[in-house]
């Protein structure tokens, strides 16, 4: 599985935040296209959905934690857009 999925996912977020966007939804898709793109082709599809989405709500609740803004928000757009790629 391709890795930095927490990194994409980061700085994709951290570009909503700063861009004054929709957080929860710039959130859900940013973290749905990181996590099905590392889901595509994997061979065990149990571990690597277990360390994409891991990987995916760490990397936007780091954002939301560098930026200041809710983290309530950011996590239910991770949450979703990981259920929504899987």
């Amino acid at each position: 599985m391709p890795e930095g999925i927490g990194a994409k996912v980061k700085e994709g977020v951290l570009g909503i935040v700063r861009g004054t966007g929709d957080v929860i939804t710039g959130t859900i898709d940013t973290v749905k296209s990181a996590v099905g793109s590392a889901l595509s082709g994997a061979a065990d599809i149990a571990s690597a959905t277990t360390n994409a989405a891991g990987q995916a709500v760490r990397g936007a609740l780091e954002a939301a934690g560098e930026v200041g803004t809710g983290v309530l928000r950011v996590a239910k757009g991770a949450v979703v857009g990981v259920i929504e790629a899987v």
